[in-house]
């Protein structure tokens, strides 16, 4: 298996990125069959789920709205516990 570094973190790549891109196509195919004729607004957190939703989005057939929300919970690595918007 591969592994990248990131912030001086060892980590095993253990999905590829094939893999992502392929279910992530699935997705915004399930949510447009199941949403169709409606008005879907994707919201995404910030900043953990901006990529995800972007790569989502470039796949949703369908018109859509996106809005985002930033918040957080975590100092460094370590969760506070506390949500703070």
């Amino acid at each position: 298996m591969s592994t990248i570094i990131v912030n001086n973190k060892k980590f095993e790549i253990f999905i590829s990125a094939e893999r992502i891109q392929k279910r992530i196509q699935e997705i915004a195919l399930e949510i447009s069959n199941d949403y169709a004729g409606k008005e879907v607004c994707f919201v995404s957190v910030l900043n953990g789920a901006l990529f995800f939703t972007s790569d989502l989005l470039l796949n949703y057939p369908l018109n859509c709205t996106m809005q985002t929300v930033k918040c957080k919970s975590y100092h460094g690595l370590e969760s506070s516990g506390i949500i703070e918007f």
